[in-house]
């Protein structure tokens, strides 16, 4: 079975893998960094995960030391949509640290992210107050 745009941007190493069990550890080793965690959904009935993960990934290398890009495991995901604040999938949950920053779901016009990026990393580097999320889902 050929690999999936999802499976190439962790074996490429442009994003990393979380679940249920790592998504907290990972999200607080980079407190100022902010983080996109993809909640993908089902890459065959949501046909617009594979745009979304290629705009992420672009995005992600062009902010390599700012930026980083985690996809949530599916089998996760209905747990964790809830405590990040996700109700439509494919979504982008961007984070610093624990704080949630901004959801960005679905695939947006390409100015929506050239706006809102730069606005995000900004707000994770000055540790702005966001909606902290503790581990409720765990």
């Amino acid at each position: 079975m050929p690999a999936t745009i999802i499976d190439r941007l962790i074996d490429d190493g442009d994003a990393d893998a979380v679940d249920a069990g790592s998504v907290d550890a990972y999200l607080d080793a980079q407190p100022e960094t902010a983080t996109a965690l993809f909640f993908t959904g089902d890459p065959v009935k949501k046909l617009e995960t594979a745009d979304l993960a290629v705009i992420l990934r672009e995005i992600a290398r062009g902010q390599r030391e700012t930026l980083r890009l985690a996809v949530v495991d599916r089998k996760d995901e209905a747990a964790l949509m809830k405590a990040y604040g996700v109700s439509t999938l494919p979504s982008a949950v961007f984070m610093a640290g624990r704080r949630r920053i901004d959801v960005i779901p679905k695939v947006k016009d390409w100015a929506v992210y050239e706006r809102k990026i730069p606005e995000i990393i900004a707000e994770a580097q000055m540790g702005v107050a966001g909606t902290e999320i503790g581990a409720a889902h765990g």
